[in-house]
């Protein structure tokens, strides 16, 4: 439990929280979570908030389709919190996003099965 504070006071600057916007919340995250010291956070997100596991999820989400498309989201890392990823669209109402990956995903896994047989 003394672990997960330690995380969430270094991604939530408590002291400032009340001043900032959300977008300055979310860029302060994203602007934490790519140091050295927090890259076992994806591995243990299980540890964290629904809330800061949903905006990893999604700035992870954002950075591989801004970087790679949508092939480099499935195939990387982050690909493999796929719905994880929906279910943090769903939470946050980006319906339009979620009908869209909820149809890649159908796509993907139609045509990964397809593959194998």
């Amino acid at each position: 439990m003394n672990n997960l504070k330690l995380i969430t006071d270094r991604l939530l600057p408590i002291d400032k929280i009340s001043f900032m916007s959300g977008e300055e919340i979310v860029e302060h995250i994203a602007t934490k979570i790519y140091d050295s010291d927090f890259s076992s956070i994806r591995e243990n997100r299980g540890i964290l908030p629904e809330v800061l596991k949903d905006i990893i999820l999604l700035i992870d989400f954002d950075t591989e389709m801004n970087m790679n498309g949508i092939i480099g989201f499935i195939e990387n890392g982050s690909g493999h919190y796929f719905n994880e990823t929906l279910e943090a669209l769903k939470r946050i109402q980006f319906i339009n996003d979620l009908d869209i990956m909820n149809n890649i995903k159908k796509y993907y896994e139609r045509t990964e099965s397809l593959l194998k047989s």
